[in-house]
């Protein structure tokens, strides 16, 4: 990257910049590529705008409210994500305005979207959800939001952001979402190898029975694993450990 890109190219000054320094502030996250030189890149890496300019990562800067938030990063999502939250168009609606119950019916509507995109909706879910108030609420959305980064682990790690993001929410987000005294957490294993054997299992269910899934289809099948519908005893790559001070 550094060697490709260099510099921000739009950059005004003639100072020279400390490009190890400036990576590494980005790789840490302690500060974020402004939108001109995200455009910069992707003029070498066709594709990574979407990924470096998704609303997922707003959402996820918990210095900002929500409430505040959302209206702006959500109204980039995808129709089908509205549908499940607000059930009409996303024209009608101003702000995060939910209906008064979720169930794993209506929630798996989102889970079987697995992407940045669902990631996206589910945190904001969450969010609001912590800042009304609603610990419990909260609690459903952070189960979701772990199943769908465990379908997701191998993009994750593809793209270099598995562990990042896992020590994130582990640190930050989940402790918010704890419901008598208890977050959700990746297992007793890890992230890792929670999600190597979820889309691993998968995988070779797909292999066995001679199918060509599609991603949507393939997303169903680890839900139902997850849901233990079969003997695979899954839903334990999700799990719960004490959260002290919930």
């Amino acid at each position: 990257m550094d060697a490709l890109i260099e510099c921000d190219p739009t950059s005004q000054t003639r100072s020279p910049v400390n490009l190890k320094n400036k990576w590494r502030s980005y790789r840490n996250g302690r500060h974020t590529p402004n939108l001109a030189l995200v455009k910069a890149v992707e003029t070498k890496f066709p594709g990574s705008f979407a990924v470096l300019n998704h609303p997922l990562w707003s959402l996820l800067r918990l210095g900002r409210s929500v409430e505040v938030e959302v209206p702006s990063p959500l109204s980039r999502l995808p129709p089908s994500l509205f549908t499940v939250v607000w059930g009409g168009s996303v024209q009608s609606h101003h702000g995060l305005v939910l209906a008064p119950e979720w169930n794993a019916q209506r929630l798996r509507k989102i889970e079987r979207q697995a992407g940045l995109d669902a990631l996206a909706c589910l945190v904001a879910l969450l969010r609001n959800a912590i800042e009304s108030g609603d610990r419990r609420e909260a609690h459903i959305f952070s189960r979701s939001l772990c199943r769908m980064m465990l379908m997701m682990g191998r993009w994750l790690y593809a793209h270099g952001i598995a562990q990042p993001m896992v020590d994130y929410l582990e640190e930050l987000l989940l402790p918010l979402a704890a419901h008598d005294g208890q977050r959700h957490s990746f297992g007793e294993q890890g992230f890792r190898s929670a999600a190597n054997r979820l889309i691993g299992t998968a995988s070779m269910f797909e292999a066995n029975e001679n199918l060509l899934l599609t991603n949507v289809q393939k997303a169903d099948l680890m839900l139902d694993f997850l849901d233990d519908k079969f003997t695979c005893e899954l839903s334990v790559l999700v799990g719960s450990v004490t959260c002290p001070g919930a």
